[in-house]
């Protein structure tokens, strides 16, 4: 696990080698941060309609397929939007129309029937 890479973050700080990764332990590469920095400039300027509602795009809910692709489709800022997407891999979801979190969702899930 310690030489492992997770795309669009970085390693910081002196992490021990033994341990694993952690979100203390990770940070946004520069092009992500980057890239995230001037979307959420650009879309207060331009109006998106995630600005405001973000329970909507990242909230606990996925949305479907559909209405991820719907709510995106005449976003002003939908291609810096999908740049950040490649850029960063988010692990959770509406990013461009497209949503992410799925298998983690189902994961979680599973986890509490477990217990």
């Amino acid at each position: 696990m310690a030489d492992e890479v997770i795309k669009g973050y970085r390693i910081v700080g002196d992490r021990p080698k033994d341990r694993q990764l952690s979100y203390t332990y990770m940070q946004q590469d520069g092009k992500s941060a980057k890239l995230l920095t001037i979307l959420r400039t650009e879309a207060v300027k331009q109006g998106a309609n995630c600005v405001g509602k973000p329970e909507q795009w990242t909230g606990d809910e996925l949305p479907t397929d559909r209405e991820a692709q719907m709510a995106c489709a005449s976003c002003p800022v939908w291609d810096l939007c999908n740049s950040y997407r490649e850029a960063a891999h988010p692990a959770w979801g509406n990013w461009a129309g497209q949503v992410k979190g799925r298998n983690l969702q189902k994961a979680m899930q599973e986890g509490e029937n477990d217990e």
